[in-house]
């Protein structure tokens, strides 16, 4: 049902710019825009521009997720968590191509699509660095830190590894017809689809052997994993204008897209257990029990405004070097870190005692808005 869903809202935003661009009233130009300077993406038919990203992203703010120690305890340290990862800057490509279709240069289309790959972040330790090393959590029966544990001096050796990938991209089509001018600066009306893509990947790996006790030489490991995804498909309109003085081109563009967040979450997890020479396996790990578990789709509206500035130079003819500044705010978006609930029911954890109590942790959505920012430098050829 999910499925189908998206594919009318992507087919909606589709049908509803078609209904538009079919219905929009070109109206001759006039002497002014039909002035080369006045043309939609300058005085040639078609263009292509690539360019070098260089952009910031809202990060994954995670839980506190490896410590010392028992949350609030004296002396206890955060190793991992509490924190907002994959919010450095990071580097990544555009390519955008333009066409004019009429004559006067005063309607044209566009189509772009930019990738920042993947921005990353790993913390690993083990109690030979940290004799005490916890996963820490709510007790969902008592209201009391507690923890799973990987490093107790003397008695349980063990080792964390957490990892979080973050990706983002987008494409846009877009229609564009002239307006007008008002002295040298000249405007355009926009109008198309647009469509945004963030990934969140997040991985807890855990291993800790019993060293004393009567269950000495017990080895459990877990592994709970966390992705979040999320499409936006959209209505996008704005105007744009840009002024050319000989070589030199400043334009810029703000637009508004309207539509549907598409937030898909996966959550798993395993422990795998040996004593006495035996090995079992059990659904669930750390953060991700039979309560939380599993794969969940929801829709909700969203807007995304966007603006941008650029700056281009003509250094020979037909080709131009191009500088600019972008922002892109996308509500509506899911991240992997808000996915964990750290309040769990300690008898619900591998194997389980089956004594019942509240079902956490939960399965939720807690979405939130998503900020890019960063700088452009590119290339544009004209044919």
């Amino acid at each position: 049902m999910m499925s189908e869903t998206k594919s009318i809202l992507a087919a909606a935003s589709f049908a509803v710019a078609g209904l538009l661009l079919a219905n929009a009233d070109v109206a001759p130009a006039t002497a002014a825009e039909a002035d080369p300077p006045a043309a939609v993406a300058g005085n040639s038919p078609l263009s292509v521009q690539l360019d070098y990203l260089i952009w910031n992203v809202s990060g994954d703010k995670l839980p506190a997720l490896v410590s010392t120690g028992l949350l609030g305890a004296p002396g206890t340290q955060i190793l991992y968590g509490n924190s907002t990862v994959n919010d450095d800057w990071r580097s990544g490509g555009q390519i955008t191509a333009r066409w004019l279709f009429d004559p006067s240069h005063n309607a044209g289309a566009e189509i772009s699509f930019f990738d920042l790959g993947d921005a990353s972040s790993r913390f690993s330790t083990d109690s030979s660095a940290h004799p005490n090393l916890d996963l820490p959590f709510i007790d969902a029966t008592s209201g009391l830190p507690v923890a799973f544990l990987a490093g107790v001096p003397g008695a349980i050796s063990g080792g964390v590894t957490v990892s979080d990938t973050s990706r983002f991209l987008g494409l846009r089509a877009l229609y564009r017809r002239a307006l007008g001018a008002m002295g040298k600066e000249h405007f355009s009306a926009l109008i198309g689809y647009r469509f945004l893509y963030e990934n969140d990947q997040l991985d807890i790996s855990t291993s800790a052997l019993q060293l004393s006790g009567p269950v000495a030489g017990t080895f459990v490991a877990q592994r709970s994993s966390f992705g979040a995804t999320n499409s936006f498909h959209g209505l996008d309109v704005g105007i744009g204008g840009d002024i050319a003085e000989g070589p030199w081109r400043i334009a810029w563009r703000a637009q508004l897209a309207l539509g549907a967040s598409i937030n898909d979450a996966r959550i798993d997890g395993v422990t795998t257990g040996t004593f006495a020479g035996t090995t079992m396996t059990f659904a669930g790990g750390s953060f991700a029990l039979p309560t939380n578990i599993g794969a969940r789709s929801q829709a909700q509206f969203a807007v995304v405004p966007e603006f941008s500035l650029t700056a281009g130079y003509e250094f020979m003819p037909s080709w131009q070097l191009i500088a600019g500044f972008d922002v892109i705010y996308w509500t509506g978006v899911q991240r992997a870190g808000k996915l964990i609930d750290t309040t769990l029911n300690p008898n619900l954890i591998p194997p389980g005692n089956g004594l019942g109590g509240p079902q956490r942790p939960a399965a939720r959505f807690d979405t939130g808005a998503l900020l890019a920012e960063g700088f452009t430098l590119g290339v544009k050829h004209a044919f």
